[in-house]
């Protein structure tokens, strides 16, 4: 018998309360598994590597809240997981589990529950772990006893509940993950049976990745039988055979997807960021983004602008919250290489940074001056300008650096100490673009009117507003032949070097090539806006 919804509760609106936020607080660190090559011998189980949001859920009465592995609170945007807990039989819980969406063909899609937002789709929780019940805390027990007891709770929810187990099994390593793999599955967790739950990354619990694998529909896994989802008869239709690679440490998902207008494959980019890795990290690490996503229906315009995470992104990218106007906005941050590659799983096609850190969001690490030339301006002159800002900025003692644009302009970017708010870097920039077209009025121009920037370069100042964003060093845009951002040094830019050179197929070269980096010194100068320009 499905159990019922609990009384007095919304659906869709699982509360949090003092006593559950108590227990939360007391329990929010989950276990880690440490990636290995092949599993060693010992008495271990082995269980399948889900492909979703990691969870931990904590009960108390009623009231449940759900946290993912940094702490953040997914409560509100999967309340149908939050109202299956409510339901569970204990009056006090903590479980470890993975949340999934259910694809058609029964296999859990990541890329499905991306763009599910917690709504629309096949949801489950899939449980492996018991730290408390009911006053009771497991942690150090034996994983053996957690798990027996997880699953009489389970049992207990009846089939219909959005709450699963995960099957553990034991065997031969290499068999069970060459079986994974060829379903479709990530890969394998190895526990060892007597392991405890520290709550930190060690080798009692052991992951082991597919590398290349086919995903060939395995046995699918039923959605429960819910009345506001569709009818689970549809899991037994034919599908197609789809195609996944390991990247770095991320599964791509349709890697032969077309992302235009750039002309390039979703494995493409992927290959491309976990290249371009090393290079790229420090210019947009630890940076709140706003992203192009690939939109088939917007080719012209190349995609759809995301500020706001919402329930998007893989694990490996961070969430970070800030107050905007009206409301508090939700950001993602890169903080490694996977975190590039995972924005290429997203189809993400170009990538926007602040110029603030997620650490100290208020006062920005850097100013941009984005010279944006009219059609009619020839690059040579835009060359020239460029280095005519150069000297003005020089003039106050600050020191400036280069890059492409991918488009048809340059930026100069004036790293400072996070001193300065938005405002004082907003006032300074825009006085100084004001400078720049009193002193030549013939070359430039502040206002954004197209009527009256006819032969002349716009100095973009506005990107140094808050929420304001500038294309990221080495993000490619969405343009025909994939053209990137790159930095490069003063004596690099000149009238040869146009700011659509360098694509995602030539990059490469530069970077085995590359001799001193054309933008040395500038994370490690400490520099000030002027008082007196200020």
């Amino acid at each position: 018998m499905p159990r019922s919804p609990v009384r007095g509760r919304a659906r869709g609106h699982a509360r949090t309360g003092t006593a559950v936020s108590a227990l939360a607080a007391k329990i929010r660190n989950v276990q880690l598994a440490t990636p290995v090559k092949e599993v060693p011998p010992g008495a271990w189980i082995y269980e399948l590597s889900w492909d979703g949001y990691r969870i931990l859920a904590h009960k108390s009465g009623t009231d449940v809240c759900l946290r993912g592995r940094r702490g953040n609170d997914w409560t509100g945007e999967f309340s149908v997981v939050a109202d299956a807990v409510a339901n569970l039989s204990t009056k006090e819980c903590v479980i470890d589990g993975e949340i999934c969406a259910i694809g058609s063909n029964g296999v859990p899609s990541f890329q499905l529950l991306q763009k599910s937002g917690g709504k629309d789709a096949n949801l489950l929780f899939v449980v492996f772990d018991l730290l408390w019940v009911d006053g009771k805390d497991l942690r150090s027990k034996r994983l053996e006893e957690r798990r027996a007891r997880l699953e009489s709770i389970v049992a207990d929810a009846g089939p219909d509940s959005l709450v699963r187990m995960s099957t553990a099994v034991e065997g031969d390593p290499k068999q069970i993950l060459a079986t994974a793999c060829e379903a479709g599955i990530e890969g394998i967790i190895a526990k060892q049976k007597r392991s405890l739950y520290t709550g930190g990354r060690d080798r009692t619990w052991l992951k082991v990745k597919c590398t290349l694998r086919q995903v060939a529909p395995p046995t699918p896994i039923s959605p429960p039988n819910h009345p506001s989802r569709k009818s689970v008869s549809k899991a037994a239709k034919p599908t197609k055979t789809e195609h996944r690679l390991l990247v770095g440490g991320v599964s791509i998902s349709h890697p032969d997807r077309v992302l235009d207008p750039a002309g390039i494959t979703k494995l493409d980019l992927a290959r491309y960021y976990e290249r371009v890795g090393e290079e790229m990290l420090p210019h947009v690490k630890e940076r709140p983004l706003t992203l192009m996503l690939w939109d088939p229906s917007a080719r012209e315009r190349g995609g759809k602008f995301m500020r706001h995470a919402h329930a998007w992104g893989p694990d490996v990218l961070r969430r970070v919250h800030i107050q905007e106007k009206t409301k508090v906005g939700e950001y993602l941050v890169v903080d490694n290489a996977d975190g590039l590659i995972a924005l290429a799983q997203m189809d993400v096609l170009e990538i926007h940074t602040w110029n603030s850190l997620a650490e100290d969001v208020e006062h920005p690490n850097r100013v941009v001056f984005d010279l944006d030339p009219a059609p009619d301006v020839p690059w040579a002159r835009v060359v020239e300008c460029a280095h005519y800002l150069r000297e003005r900025l020089v003039a106050l003692q600050l020191a400036a650096w280069p890059k492409t644009t991918g488009g048809k302009g340059v930026h100069v970017v004036v790293p400072l100490e996070p001193r300065a708010d938005w405002a004082q870097c907003l006032e300074f920039t825009r006085a100084f673009a004001d400078v720049m077209q009193t002193e030549r009025p013939e070359d430039f121009v502040t206002t954004l009117s197209k009527a009256k920037r006819s032969g002349k370069i716009l100095v973009d100042y506005l990107r140094n507003n808050r929420t304001n964003t500038t294309i990221a060093a080495f993000s490619i845009r969405a343009r025909r032949h994939a053209p990137v951002s790159v930095p490069i040094s003063w004596d690099e830019l000149d009238a040869s070097l146009k700011s659509d050179f360098f694509t995602l197929h030539n990059i490469g070269e530069r970077i085995d090539k590359r001799g001193r980096d054309p933008w040395a010194g500038y994370f490690t100068r400490r520099q000030r806006l002027p008082r007196a320009a200020r």
